[in-house]
């Protein structure tokens, strides 16, 4: 069994990279003897139907003109998926089987890397098409001695504030409070303990992740916790 080669990416400007994978086999434009591309991910709900929804319009658009066939698999959730793809690597290489795309973080990635199969994406993308997505999701994907792009960003996570303007109309109102208080940590903390007092004891702020916090203010305050050295 050959050595399969892995994209650690998924979906994103799919017929650019289904091409590109078509692109390795003899047989990529039969549509009687299909490249089948296997992809794993972890999407369960709206995102699983909305996955398969484009799935579905490229096999019977782009992919039934070239001969490649996408085929959709889920894990459940990512704990699930990182745990089955680790159990594969952790098997002798005639007896793996990966997918050909699989959704991961950058440090899931890393050990895939090492034993060199993740393809380099930017082999699958123009210059000009890169620049359409924000630099620095790109180049987190960028790992590994050679900083070959092997990880594309299709989802990223972004912290915001949202504020219950209900509640704070009345709040601010008698005690002239105002929300440009709130563009600091320091200013949310002067006013989370004015609406305590002014509320009987209420909270004003939450956070749903709280290790984000620590590592975004650290990183606002000019010191990373973590540092990346050797890939």
């Amino acid at each position: 069994m050959k050595k399969r080669i892995v994209c650690a990416c998924i979906i994103a400007l799919l017929t650019c990279m289904m091409a590109g994978c078509a692109g390795k086999k003899d047989k990529g434009a039969d549509s009687d003897n299909p490249t089948v591309i296997e992809i794993e991910t972890y999407y369960n709900g709206a995102a699983k139907i909305a996955l398969d929804e484009l799935i579905e319009e490229f096999n019977n658009t782009v992919g039934d003109e070239k001969g490649i066939f996408v085929k959709a698999g889920s894990s459940g959730d990512m704990s699930e998926l990182f745990q089955n793809l680790n159990n594969e690597l952790e098997k002798d290489e005639e007896d793996r089987d990966l997918p050909d795309i699989f959704s991961c973080y950058g440090s899931n990635a890393m050990e895939f890397e090492k034993e060199g199969l993740l393809v380099d994406l930017d082999n699958y993308f123009t210059k000009d098409e890169l620049d359409e997505y924000v630099e620095e999701y790109v180049e987190e994907g960028r790992i590994g001695e050679d900083k070959a792009l092997v990880v594309f960003p299709i989802a990223k996570s972004t912290e915001v504030m949202t504020i219950n303007k209900t509640d704070w109309d009345k709040f601010a109102l008698e005690t002239g409070a105002d929300l440009r208080q709130l563009a600091t940590w320091e200013g949310v903390a002067d006013t989370a303990e004015a609406y305590y007092e002014w509320s009987g004891g209420k909270a004003l702020f939450g956070r749903d992740a709280f290790a984000n916090y620590i590592l975004a203010g650290a990183h606002q305050l000019g010191k990373d916790m973590f540092e990346v050295k050797d890939g």
